[in-house]
């Protein structure tokens, strides 16, 4: 779970959201602990979750099972979309950089690469990518 660009509020509820996925998964207490500090998380910090943890299972909850699963799913699914529409992005720039100076080097009467190829798949990368962000939210 990389939480490097995040704010501290993002942060705190994301290391919440994973201590709910680990209790669901039958982690015992100590072991949400120090998994969360191998996330970071400040003693003090895990602290303060593992508290909230155990108010949060005290509290009925409006959540059925699998919801926690399918918001982490849908999580990982925009971030992969992103890096999709970034690496179509970059395939169909190379190809249209081919194509211009490949036509601005060439003199009249001589040939030039339409680099075509590139320009479609990273087009279709890029589609790929935007489908799953759209796909992904909520």
């Amino acid at each position: 779970m990389n939480m490097d660009n995040l704010s501290e509020a993002s942060r705190v509820e994301k290391l919440k959201d994973y201590a709910l996925l680990l209790d669901k998964s039958a982690e015992s207490s100590a072991s949400i602990r120090r998994i969360l500090m191998e996330h970071d998380a400040t003693p003090e910090l895990a602290d303060q979750i593992m508290q909230w943890l155990e108010q949060a299972k005290r509290q009925p909850t409006k959540l059925k099972p699998g919801d926690e699963l399918r918001r982490v799913r849908k999580q990982g699914t925009r971030e992969f979309g992103v890096a999709n529409m970034v690496v179509g992005l970059i395939i169909a720039a190379a190809g249209v950089t081919i194509s211009v100076v490949t036509y601005n080097e060439a003199h009249t009467g001589q040939y030039y690469i339409v680099a075509y190829g590139p320009i479609a798949a990273g087009i279709g990368w890029f589609l790929a990518g935007l489908g799953r962000v759209i796909k992904g939210e909520d």
